[in-house]
């Protein structure tokens, strides 16, 4: 996930920034879950972008509220893995709700990558529980999903997806053989 660069406040970059990030947190309920209002569904792969979002709220305006938003939608997105009857570890509900209207690729792509770079950027201010809730989540949906998702997925934008995820996941873990796969992906 790449920050956008904001240099000033009153830019409408950050403007926009704020208000999404805003209308996101008034959509969110306690636990984290954000339900559509139109498909009346929790959209992980959608949502888990608001980690992003408020990563470079608080990474240019140093205010602690996006910081803690972005650590509730992290617990929310990584309590959202599942395993599959097939043994694949995926963010619910990827391709098994038809509301949806996304997949298990793009979702798991998403979600991991978005874990992933809280992980590598503020690990060392997040609890001990929840570095290794999300790096539980990294882990499995890397190794179980998205490895085999990078390499063999005929759709090239599910494929490309998956390799996102899987890319910021061997770089936060240093793991040669997932960057191997991203590379031939």
């Amino acid at each position: 996930v790449h920050t956008m660069e904001v240099t000033d406040k009153t830019t409408p970059v950050y403007a926009l920034l704020e208000r999404v990030s805003d209308w996101f947190h008034g959509e969110t309920v306690d636990d984290g879950s954000a339900v559509c209002r139109r498909h009346h569904l929790e959209h992980t792969g959608k949502n888990t972008y608001t980690i992003a979002i408020d990563l470079a709220m608080y990474e240019h305006t140093g205010d602690e509220e996006y910081f803690n938003r972005a650590v509730v939608r992290a617990r929310r997105t990584a309590s959202r893995l599942w395993q599959e009857k097939v043994g694949h570890w995926t963010y619910w509900p990827g391709m098994h709700d038809g509301r949806n209207m996304s997949n298990s690729a793009i979702d798991s792509g998403a979600c991991t990558d978005t874990l992933a770079t809280l992980l590598a950027r503020y690990e060392d201010k997040l609890e001990e529980q929840d570095k290794a809730q999300f790096r539980g989540a990294v882990n499995k949906n890397a190794s179980t999903y998205l490895v085999p998702a990078a390499k063999d997925k005929p759709i090239i934008n599910q494929r490309l997806w998956a390799a996102t995820g899987l890319a910021t996941a061997a770089a936060l873990q240093n793991n040669a053989e997932w960057k191997q796969v991203v590379c031939e992906s």
